[in-house]
């Protein structure tokens, strides 16, 4: 099985640096993130990592790195664009759309795309990222530059 994996040091560091919204004193927060803000979430759009777009959510796994790659708790939330109608099991007559969070046991229903595709978010906590590496290498068992495992790697996301 291929698991894909998200380095979150990595991808907090591009955050830091092309958003600007991570700025804080550098500060000893749990795990060895540099960041300062425990309370704060990490939300990106899967526009915002193409390269795990196509992926069943379930096979999504991220680690920060505190001198050795550890697992880290990852969430992906399925979006898609959905009626009111729909959204109010046809209570409101209505041909409007909207970005909706999707849950099958909803009247939202299931996302239209089961994998992770541009409009769905990837979660972590900015606490549990960790510092910037001085050097970089893959977390064991992963194929270098592919993103995936080679079925050896850590337990999948929940």
């Amino acid at each position: 099985m291929r698991r894909l994996l998200l380095p979150v040091a990595a991808l907090a560091c591009v955050l830091l640096l092309s958003a600007g919204t991570l700025r804080g004193p550098i500060a000893d927060a749990a795990g060895g993130s540099t960041l300062n803000r425990p309370e704060d979430p990490i939300v990106l759009t899967g526009a915002n990592v193409p390269s795990l777009t196509g992926i069943a959510p379930h096979d999504l796994v991220a680690f920060r790195w505190d001198g050795a790659w550890t697992q880290i708790p990852v969430q992906v939330d399925e979006r898609d664009v959905k009626t009111f109608t729909t959204v109010y099991n046809g209570a409101v007559p209505s041909s409007v759309t909207e970005l909706f969070y999707t849950d099958p046991n909803t009247w939202t229903g299931p996302d239209s795309d089961p994998t992770l595709d541009a409009n769905d978010e990837v979660a972590f906590m900015s606490n549990d990222a960790g510092g910037p590496s001085s050097s970089f290498s893959p977390p064991s068992h992963t194929i270098p530059g592919s993103g995936g495992d080679r079925g050896h790697g850590p337990a999948r996301a929940r």
